[in-house]
């Protein structure tokens, strides 16, 4: 196992299907596979669906919340500040990335701490059935190598997986807890750390994404609360660098 106690992989849930809670048993068993290495596993639903079984080894969090839409900025914002790593890699429940990928994220981020890094190029595949139900059981990534014959879902995403160390992403603001549920939240944080000056690498080679059903948390949400997502997006894209670091300092979840 690759020593990564520097590291903690952050994990937010809301199982909301059968394949998503297999997709996160499945993505804590191959980290640990890997990596000797923290898990923080944080779930929010009406009810806890997630079996916090030891083997596992992970830090499991449950919040209670009725509320239908997930608020991930918030959330993501728990799992930094409750983390007790200086390092950190905030990880999707369906993401499997090639261990050398993972490594070699963290070796740089060692070296240059000021780095934010994305652990892939930008390509993002679909695994499908009956690739996944293989992948589920044998963990094998090198099911992955002809990825060519999987779905490209994305070219160029910022989605899925990023790495940094907790100082650094404080000072730029942590996530934005003005973009209340799933949509432009990731082409906001790059944008935003884009134009704080904030050097941004990405790590060669591909993402696979654990296919699942998709529920409510998966797509827009509800007309107005994208429309309050959008307004914020083109409010952080419109703002010179030193708006954008005065219009940080006035966020509340930054300073507790």
């Amino acid at each position: 196992m690759i020593d990564l106690t520097d590291t903690s992989f952050l994990i937010l849930v809301k199982i909301d299907s059968v394949s998503r809670l297999e997709n996160l048993n499945t993505v804590i068993r191959y980290i640990h596979k890997h990596f000797k290495t923290e898990i923080n596993v944080l779930e929010v639903d009406d009810s806890a669906k997630f079996i916090n079984d030891a083997e596992l080894r992970i830090n499991y969090t449950f919040i209670y919340s009725t509320e239908k839409i997930l608020h991930t900025t918030k959330f993501r914002n728990k799992l930094i500040e409750d983390c007790n790593t200086p390092y950190f890699v905030m990880y999707d429940t369906d993401i499997i990335l090639p261990k050398r990928q993972i490594l070699n994220t963290l070796q740089r981020i060692r070296k240059e701490p000021d780095l934010f890094v994305y652990p892939y190029d930008g390509r993002f595949y679909n695994v499908e059935e009956p690739s996944r139900s293989f992948f589920l059981e044998t963990l094998d990534e090198n099911l992955f190598i002809d990825y060519n014959t999987l779905k490209l879902l994305f070219s160029n995403s910022t989605g899925g997986v990023f790495a940094s160390s907790k100082s650094l992403y404080k000072s730029c603001g942590l996530e934005n807890e003005n973009i209340v549920s799933w949509g432009p939240d990731d082409k906001e944080r790059y944008k935003r750390l884009e134009r704080l000056g904030v050097s941004i690498r990405r790590i060669p080679g591909p993402l696979f994404h654990l296919d699942h059903q998709r529920g409510l948390n998966s797509y827009h949400p509800f007309r107005e609360v994208a429309i309050k997502n959008m307004q914020e997006y083109l409010k952080i894209l419109l703002c010179t660098k030193a708006q954008l670091n005065a219009y940080i300092h006035t966020w509340t979840w930054v300073h507790k």
